[in-house]
């Protein structure tokens, strides 16, 4: 049972700050293009509620090889980025 717990915490900390990490990114990505200088960007918190909207459903997924096909496109882009 300690294990068990030891493990959630572990990955729920490992989500939480991957998805921190990525509102900042977005957050100062959005600050940065011209169309958003008016002061109108989406807050950190707008930016990880919007991550959560989006990763919630897809943990209910049981069987992973409903995400093969979206998983093959993301492999793919990270190829040709690599390549470039």
């Amino acid at each position: 049972l300690a294990v068990d717990i030891s493990m959630i915490t572990s990955q729920l900390g490992f989500t939480c700050a991957e998805m921190l990490y990525m509102g900042k990114n977005l957050h100062g990505f959005f600050e940065s293009l011209e169309y958003f200088h008016s002061g109108s960007v989406p807050t950190v918190e707008a930016f990880i509620a919007l991550q959560v909207f989006f990763s919630l459903p897809t943990s209910w997924v049981r069987r992973l090889e409903y995400f093969k096909w979206t998983n093959a496109i993301a492999n793919i882009t990270v190829l040709v980025a690599l390549a470039m």
